[in-house]
C-alpha cells in the first residue's frame, strides 16, 4: 500500500514541527501548503516505515489540490521555493493540468549547459542558455540521502528481495508548468521534446523554450546503481 500526503496552496499548512508533521501522512484532513514540504516529509515517512521484509517496496504520493505552486512573486500562490525537488520514490500526482499550476517568479533564473537542460534550439553540448528551473530529479535517485536528517535511504543496500536497490521512476504528473522565457527540468540525460507542445511524457530533464507547457507525466527514467556507488550519499 502506498503512502499519501496531500496539498492545498492556500489552506494547507506547512507543520513545523517534523513529527507532528508526519502524522499528515495518510491523512487526508490535514494538507501541506507547499508540495516540497509535502515531499520531503513523505520521504521521511517512508524511511521510517521500510523494513526489508514486510514493507519492502512502499512508495509515497503526493496529491495536489487546485491552485499555483510556486513563489508568491506574480499573485497567490503556494510559496513554494523554486525548483521543486523530486525525492527517491516520492511522486506528485495534481488534478490536471487546467486545475494545478507551476509557476515560475521569473527572477530566479541560470545559466545551464545544453545536456543538463536539453534546448531544443541548440545542438552544440557546450552551449548555454538561462533558464528558471521550475523541477529538478537531480535529488531523486537511491543514492541521496533524506534532506531532512541527511540519512541514507534504507533501501540503498539492495536488501530488499523485490528492489535489489534499483532506482525508482519518479513521476509528476497532472499540471500545467509555466514560467517567464524559459521552463525547465533538470537531469543527466535527456531528450528534446518540441516546442510548446502538450506532453503525455516528458523524460527526466525535458526543457522547453515556450513559456506554457501543460503535461500529463513528467517522469525521472530508472537508473540502476553500481556496486561501487553504495558508498555514496550526499
Amino acid at each position: 500500500m502506498n503512502a499519501a500526503a496531500w496539498v492545498h496552496p492556500s489552506d494547507g499548512f506547512d507543520e513545523p514541527d517534523l513529527d507532528a508533521a508526519m502524522t499528515y501522512a495518510n491523512d487526508p484532513s490535514q494538507k501541506f501548503r507547499t508540495l516540497q514540504r509535502a515531499i520531503d516529509v513523505l520521504q521521511l515517512y517512508l524511511v521510517d516505515q521500510y523494513h526489508a521484509v514486510s514493507n519492502p517496496d512502499q512508495q509515497g504520493i503526493v496529491y495536489a489540490l487546485p491552485g499555483t505552486y510556486g513563489p508568491t512573486t506574480h499573485g497567490p500562490a503556494s510559496g513554494d521555493v523554486l525548483p521543486i525537488v523530486m525525492r527517491d520514490r516520492v511522486h506528485v500526482q495534481g488534478l490536471g493540468a487546467r486545475r494545478c499550476t507551476i509557476r515560475g517568479a521569473g527572477t530566479s533564473q541560470q545559466s545551464a549547459p545544453n545536456g543538463v537542460v536539453n534546448w531544443p534550439t541548440q545542438s552544440a553540448a557546450s552551449a548555454t542558455a538561462s533558464v528558471e528551473l521550475l523541477l529538478t530529479y537531480r535529488n531523486a535517485t537511491v543514492d541521496m540521502r533524506t534532506p531532512l536528517f541527511h540519512q541514507a535511504l534504507p533501501w540503498l543496500d539492495g536488501s530488499s528481495p523485490h528492489r535489489q536497490g534499483e532506482d525508482t521512476p519518479e513521476t509528476l504528473d497532472g499540471f500545467t508548468l509555466t514560467g517567464s522565457r524559459f521552463r525547465g527540468v533538470t537531469s543527466r540525460s535527456c531528450s528534446p521534446i518540441p516546442r510548446a507542445a502538450p506532453t503525455s511524457s516528458l523524460r527526466r530533464g525535458s526543457a522547453t523554450a515556450s513559456s506554457t507547457c501543460a503535461t500529463s507525466s513528467l517522469s525521472r527514467q530508472p537508473r540502476r546503481r553500481s556496486s561501487r556507488a553504495r558508498t555514496s550519499g550526499s
